[in-house]
């Protein structure tokens, strides 16, 4: 519980100092969307797809830490059915943008995070909780970032997938799910700490670099 009570702020304290925290990625869709309505929409279908593939993904990839993690098996079950369908909140967003999710590619990294996440599922229960964290919102603030600029466009109506999908998870508090999971841990042994700790650095960072990365394809 310290653990993942200590990674949790240390996101905080990455994210306040690090593109991300600094709201670089509404920056980006901010400034592309003043300068190409157009291009904006395709750097938006490109995000839903990422998020698509994660909340189609995720429930199925979470399955074996049922069996593995089976202390928290109720608790966990309970979160994966509360996760179930949230990728049609995505589908939403290209349906109000006239877009095919299909032509927007699932990048590598994204199948990564979600293959490590599974992974973890078996070998480390700690490393698993604390992975959740990063799909979740660390706190909530009163609206979507991404829908907050998806409203300053000419189609504010699909902004309307990601308020309903940041909606459920602030209501049911998905943010807490990591320390409720940890409740459930014994005592960890070094290399599981060791695990985790890297895994969850990497992935802070290996997401802020997508982000990054999208602004420069984008010339932004």
């Amino acid at each position: 519980l310290s653990l993942i009570s200590y990674l949790i702020c240390y996101r905080l304290e990455w994210e306040s100092t690090s593109w991300t925290g600094q709201d670089g990625l509404g920056q980006f869709l901010e400034a592309l969307l003043k300068r190409d309505e157009k291009q904006f929409f395709q750097a938006l279908g490109w995000i839903s797809k990422q998020s698509w593939y994660v909340t189609s993904t995720s429930c199925q990839g979470m399955q074996p830490a049922l069996t593995h993690f089976s202390k928290a098996h109720n608790l966990l079950n309970h979160y994966i059915q509360d996760e179930i369908g949230h990728h049609k909140f995505m589908e939403q967003v290209f349906e109000e943008l006239n877009l095919d999710k299909d032509d927007f590619p699932v990048s590598e990294g994204t199948k990564w995070l979600l293959k490590a996440h599974e992974r973890t599922g078996v070998i480390s229960p700690l490393a698993f909780s604390a992975m959740i964290n990063l799909f979740e919102a660390a706190y909530y603030e009163g609206q979507d970032p991404i829908s907050r600029v998806i409203k300053l466009s000419s189609q504010p109506r699909a902004a309307q997938g990601y308020d309903l999908h940041y909606k459920i998870n602030q209501e049911h508090r998905h943010c807490d799910m990591p320390l409720q999971l940890a409740n459930f841990l014994a005592p960890q042994t070094y290399v599981h700490a060791a695990l985790t700790l890297g895994l969850f650095e990497l992935t802070l960072n290996f997401l802020d670099s997508i982000e990054k990365n999208l602004a420069k394809t984008f010339q932004i």
